[in-house]
């Protein structure tokens, strides 16, 4: 009987493991909306997410405020929640005057772009073991623009792989480089 109980806490603990990883950019997002918060949205520079396998366990977002010392209010995301919100208290180079992104022209959310450079990479015969992602507003073009970066994990060392640039309206791949 307590056999029977371990594994059944076993598999529910991984499944909420797993449902916690499953969280995408723009459900973090919608976190903001559900919590009545929608000029965060609007002010939205960046989101990031660090370690994904495929998924971050949080994304942190990153919004303009001019009544922030640093011009920028980070707020970190998990399983739907905000878990951390702060205002930096140094600035940072460009921050609290980054252009803000267009959300009107996100329609690829993180899942696609992880499908789409899993296929990249197999495609370069790249092994990646996690995944880094960041929404933001390309300085050059003004476009929204996804950068992946993908790392390979070796000897306790964490190697970067690859880096592509994807297009946040198509999914397309717009750039890549990959480390051999």
């Amino acid at each position: 009987m307590n056999h029977q109980l371990f594994l059944l806490l076993l598999f529910v603990g991984i499944s909420l493991t797993q449902l916690s990883a499953s969280e995408t950019a723009l459900s973090a997002l919608q976190t903001l909306h559900e919590l009545g918060r929608p000029q965060l949205a609007e002010a939205l520079v960046e989101i990031k997410g660090e370690h994904g396998e495929p998924q971050p366990q949080e994304w942190i977002l990153l919004c303009n405020d001019p009544q922030a010392q640093s011009g920028i209010r980070e707020l970190i995301i998990k399983d739907h929640h905000p878990i951390s919100e702060r205002t930096p208290l140094r600035r940072f180079e460009g921050e609290g005057t980054l252009p803000q992104l267009d959300l009107k022209r996100v329609s690829i959310d993180s899942g696609v772009i992880f499908k789409a450079a899993n296929t990249e990479a197999k495609n370069h015969r790249v092994g990646f073991d996690f995944i880094n992602y960041i929404l933001r507003t390309d300085a050059l073009t003004g476009q929204p623009l996804w950068v992946v970066q993908l790392y390979k994990n070796a000897h306790n060392e964490e190697h970067l792989v690859g880096t592509l640039q994807f297009s946040t309206e198509t999914g397309a791949l717009l750039k890549s480089s990959f480390q051999q």
